[in-house]
């Protein structure tokens, strides 16, 4: 499955092939995102959400503070 990820501060936006059945938990191990606020089609995922499966389409943004900014 295809996912647009975006990563702020960091790579940017880039579309991301996964296995079917992946998890945000299994996004946030694989790209490093740990740390990091999920945002999932405009919602904020808590931690105890990362099991939730995601979808061909979804669209994932991965954002953090900036100290100093």
């Amino acid at each position: 499955m295809l996912i647009s990820l975006l990563i702020l501060p960091g790579s940017g936006q880039q579309d991301v092939t996964l296995p079917e059945g992946s998890t945000i938990r299994s996004l946030v191990q694989s790209k490093n995102l740990h740390g990091r606020q999920i945002i999932l089609n405009g919602v904020t995922v808590p931690e105890t959400d990362f099991g939730r499966g995601l979808r061909s389409g979804d669209e994932v943004a991965a954002t953090a503070s900036v100290k100093g900014a």
